[in-house]
């Protein structure tokens, strides 16, 4: 009993783990993409 609430808390960790890390990965890539963007505007 004690060991599937275990990992289901688990699995339920990973998962807004690797969501999280998804978001910050598109956050990171379009922040730079606006940065080269910014750059080819000022040139």
């Amino acid at each position: 009993m004690v060991c599937t609430i275990l990992k289901h808390c688990l699995a339920k960790l990973l998962f807004i783990l690797c969501l999280q890390i998804l978001t910050n990965k598109s956050l990171f890539l379009s922040y730079e993409h606006s940065l080269i963007l910014s750059q080819r505007t000022s040139t």
